[in-house]
């Protein structure tokens, strides 16, 4: 017995990814942007800078499924020269959205990986999203690609689950 008919196999299939909040965002590394899709269909775009693999000490930025885990205001690196990450939404295993001290680096926002692998922002860009984007935020990373996809749960919907960090 066939359940799925050959059309339904297309290209198209997705495993959607449900969420309980009223925004998520997507990180396309392909065009340096990050888009805040809203629960009532309205889209924000704002440009980023995403890591180059080419610079000493950095990583590309990857793909993936990720959340927003912690949400710190002024965030000090470890790695680089204690230098300040403003409205630091780490994401995955550390690397985060974040503004830096300056402007200079607003050139490659929108235009071309620059960073040792977090997501840069203008300043005003990530202080909004940080302040919009609670803790749990889903943050689908592609490169105009991905086998997932992100839907709205019900506006009221409960988890009848208890979850622990356990």
């Amino acid at each position: 017995i066939n359940i799925l008919s050959e059309r339904d196999l297309s290209s198209g299939l997705k495993d959607t990814v449900y969420t309980d909040k009223d925004c998520w965002l997507e990180l396309r590394i392909d065009q340096q942007m990050l888009y805040q899709y809203w629960r009532d269909g309205k889209v924000n775009k704002y440009p980023v800078s995403t890591g180059n693999k080419y610079l000493s000490r950095s990583i590309e930025s990857r793909p993936g499924l990720f959340a927003i885990f912690v949400k710190v205001e002024r965030h000090e690196s470890s790695q680089y020269n204690n230098a300040e990450m403003w409205h630091f939404m780490p994401f995955n295993m550390g690397i985060g959205f974040h503004s830096l001290n300056g402007t200079g680096y607003y050139g490659n926002l929108g235009v071309r990986p620059s960073s040792h692998g977090c997501i840069r922002m203008r300043h005003e860009d990530v202080k909004k999203i940080f302040k919009e984007c609670p803790l749990g935020t889903l943050v689908l990373a592609n490169k105009g690609y991905s086998a997932r996809t992100i839907a709205f749960a019900p506006k009221d919907y409960k988890n009848p689950v208890d979850f622990t960090k356990d």
